[in-house]
Order: C-alpha cells, then sequence, then structure tokens
C-alpha cells in the first residue's frame, strides 16, 4: 500500500473534533510549528510545549492503559492493528482519520528521529506526530515513574487522541514551541549532543 503525502498535511482529525468548535483552533497549533523529523522526510511533526492540560490528558490516558512505551512496541502495535484494518477496508469504506498520536522527545539522536520518520510514514495519515518540548528522563518519569525515560510513546486509543488534541487548547498561555516552523530536526540534535 504506497502512501501519498501532501507538502502541507490537511490532517482529517477525529470527526467528534471536527464538529468541536475549537476544530480550526487545534488544526491551526498543529499547523504552526512544525519540522521534519529528518533530512528528506514527507512529512512535518508539530512542536509542542508541555502545559498542565497537555499533562493530565496523558495521565489520563496512561492510567486507562492508553499508552505504549518505545520505538519497537510502537511499531508492534501500529503494525498489528494496520493489518487488520486492511482487512477490513476489503470489507468496508475506511475514512483515514487521525486515531494515533505518536510523541517523541526532544533528545533523540538523529537516527532516533529517522526511524520515527519512517514509522509515521508507513502508517500516515492515521497516525500524528509530535515532538513535546521535553527530554526523554522528563517524559518517562512523568508517565511511568521515576528513573524510567520514554523517548517515544503511542497514544492507542482515538479517544484518548482527543482528549489531547483538545487538551492543545484548554491551557491560556502557550500551546506550540515558539521554535522557527518548517526547520529541520538537527538543531534540537545539536543542541542535545552539546
Amino acid at each position: 500500500m504506497k502512501n501519498s503525502y501532501p507538502a502541507t498535511p490537511a490532517y482529517k482529525l477525529p470527526r467528534h473534533i471536527e464538529s468541536d468548535p475549537s476544530f480550526t483552533k487545534i488544526l491551526s497549533l498543529l499547523q504552526a510549528h512544525t519540522r521534519k523529523l529528518r533530512d528528506g522526510s514527507k512529512l512535518n511533526v508539530s512542536l509542542v510545549e508541555l502545559t498542565d492540560a497537555l499533562t493530565n490528558a496523558l495521565l489520563t490516558a496512561y492510567r486507562a492503559g492508553h499508552v505504549i512505551r518505545g520505538l519497537e512496541a510502537a511499531a508492534e502495535k501500529l503494525d498489528h492493528e494496520r493489518s487488520g484494518l486492511l482487512k477490513l477496508k476489503q470489507r468496508v469504506a475506511q475514512g483515514e482519520r487521525i486515531s494515533r498520536l505518536v510523541l517523541m522527545s526532544n533528545d533523540g539522536s538523529k537516527r532516533f528521529y529517522s526511524e520515527a520518520d519512517r514509522l509515521l510514514e508507513k502508517h500516515f495519515p492515521r497516525v500524528l506526530g509530535w515532538v513535546v518540548d521535553l527530554d526523554s528522563s522528563n517524559l518517562g518519569s512523568l508517565l511511568f515513574g521515576p528513573e524510567k525515560s520514554a523517548k517515544i510513546i503511542l497514544i492507542n486509543h482515538k479517544e484518548a487522541v482527543s482528549q489531547i488534541l483538545l487538551a492543545l487548547i484548554k491551557d491560556s498561555n502557550v500551546s506550540l514551541t515558539e521554535r522557527a516552523p518548517n526547520s529541520n530536526m538537527e538543531d534540537l540534535t545539536n543542541e542535545r549532543d552539546k
């Protein structure tokens, strides 16, 4: 199955988010500050700042069992779901809406971001990718306890994804980082390597 990637993706958010009055604000926040994870990437990821509302939404998703930690575990889960969806599509017309969310820490290596980018490309347009303005130690300890790290997590339930999307606009201060839009992730990896 070959995916076509728009230059600027038109996100198809979950249906009930599209009917929410906040829809256009969420969409503009997602598209305001983006980066490519690697040179030659076909997709952009949003750069997201961790707010209190986003923290609460992530913790709720974790408590409900909708968070998977690690690149391999996320890839395995998405591949399994993809297999089922391909079988279902043969019988029923399915829309291509975002139903999963991959959050990455801001301290990954070039190799890590390349692998994460391939994962997002493979599962486009169903999976949305974000880089959270948080290192892997803090992201891991937030959800999994002290001294646990997480470079990547998968939110694997569409209701949890919807609540996280809505959390973007709940805090009145900032939701996305103020870095220049559409630049490469290299500045993040270079900052970390200093």
